[in-house]
């Protein structure tokens, strides 16, 4: 499951549902040759093209995604979603991503075999986004030095059943390709963007990714049709890897540079919370915790993931409106997720589920339990809270004497700071320069 999320977090974009034209490759030359210049990722292979049809795109990316739910229980992972109010519904999620593929397919690049695959493809239907036809080959481009530096097959494996860290990944990898596509691509499209004006508005446009209003608008177009299938709570985090993900490369590069843009990806970060805090990322602190939730005399786990930083506070807020509190005093949303250390929920084989988060210290548990509870309220799920120190445990399908029983079990569980990711594929330029910027 999350290898396909990966697969279309790293290929798939939400601005203008686009298909390339023959033109496609023209634009790729002289992107080849200002991406290294742009952002210092260099470019040490060339990028191989293929043609493909609408029809011949959707069933590779179809056989892409059926792969991947093979190797997991997606039926499972839809219903540890559900049981804590992520999902409204168990949904069939294989029917949804094929909704979801047939309508925003475009040019991608496929990094398990390192080739750019053009989506032939023209109607006055999609006049607008041949228009933007540049600024797609330049993403896809970025993302072909991207997987050249750090070896983007090697990690998505690594991070298949994790939620946050792939996330995180997906921000960093999208929010780059968005950051230097538009820099290298804008100047290649029609007035008003030709030129060097076109390095202006481009960041220009970036910025104003990140306004309430532009934001909607892509979550309105990114839930039109048969798109509309898949749960908002997987929508709006493809559209966050765009707008959360440029935000944050931004913020990093304001500080660093263009050497940043090399530095992120051999060193993406490990947790949504370092792609929501920049300076977190940039200082190297606060680690993400591997929180377990094996215990001896528990039904044995039969699907699990992280959910992060962001994924807490989509919960949060997701359902903050729906309880109707006269006065509430407590922390907003993102105040009680941002003490975030580290969890896990867990579905269990007797269809009991748990969600523990370890947070950073005993005052911010304080502070989430009570907005946990609202939350659970707003989205009508029957739980158990507990809250032991540093830590909150949400329980679904257990009654109240067996939630004391195994709260007390599972807060002595191990926690610890998660491994670093896998090290760069041999001959990467991360190995010349493994440094923070910082550290010159």
């Amino acid at each position: 499951m999350r290898r396909a999320l990966a697969i279309l977090a790293l290929s798939l974009g939400f601005a203008v549902p686009a298909l390339t034209t023959p033109l496609a490759p023209l634009f790729a030359r002289p992107a080849l040759r200002l991406i290294p210049a742009v952002s210092g990722l260099p470019l040490k292979e060339g990028v191989d093209f293929e043609r493909l049809s609408p029809d011949e795109t959707r069933q590779r990316l179809q056989a892409q995604i059926e792969d991947s739910f093979q190797r997991d229980d997606i039926v499972a992972y839809s219903r540890l979603l559900h049981a804590f109010g992520f999902f409204p519904r168990p949904v069939d999620l294989r029917q949804a991503y094929q909704g979801f593929l047939e309508e925003q397919a475009a040019g991608f690049y496929d990094h398990k075999d390192r080739k750019f695959y053009v989506v032939e493809g023209f109607d006055l239907v999609h006049v607008a986004a041949a228009l933007q036809e540049p600024v797609t080959v330049a993403h896809e481009l970025v993302h072909a030095a991207q997987d050249q530096a750090m070896g983007l097959q090697t990690l998505n494996n690594h991070l298949e059943f994790d939620d946050d860290r792939s996330r995180a990944l997906a921000f960093a990898v999208e929010g780059q390709a968005t950051v230097v596509g538009n820099r290298v691509g804008m100047p290649m499209m029609p007035p008003p963007y030709l030129g060097p004006l076109g390095v202006l508005t481009a960041d220009v446009f970036t910025t104003s990714m990140w306004l309430p209003g532009s934001r909607g608008m892509n979550e309105r177009m990114a839930s039109r049709g048969r798109s509309g299938d898949l749960p908002l709570f997987l929508r709006d985090g493809f559209i966050a890897h765009y707008y959360d993900g440029s935000r944050f490369v931004w913020a990093v590069e304001r500080s660093w540079g263009k050497d940043a843009h090399l530095y992120m990806a051999c060193h993406p970060p490990m947790s949504t919370e370092h792609a929501l805090h920049p300076a977190k990322f940039m200082t190297a602190t606060d680690p993400p915790l591997n929180v377990e939730v094996d215990v001896i005399g528990f039904a044995p786990v039969r699907r699990r993931t992280p959910q992060g930083e962001w994924g807490l506070r989509w919960l949060l807020r997701r359902h903050w409106d729906r309880v109707a509190y006269r006065t509430w005093t407590g922390p907003t949303p993102e105040q009680a997720a941002e003490g975030w250390g580290g969890d896990t929920m867990a579905l269990l084989a007797d269809d009991t589920a748990v969600w523990r988060i370890v947070m950073d210290a005993e005052h911010e548990a304080q502070e989430l339990e009570p907005a946990m509870q609202r939350a659970m309220e707003g989205a009508q799920v029957k739980s158990s809270i507990v809250r032991i120190g540093r830590e909150v445990q949400v329980w679904v399908g257990l009654e109240e004497d067996e939630v004391s029983r195994r709260s007390v079990a599972l807060a002595r569980a191990p926690v610890d700071v998660f491994p670093p990711n896998p090290p760069p594929p041999e001959g990467s330029p991360c190995w010349k320069r493994p440094w923070a910027p910082q550290e010159q």
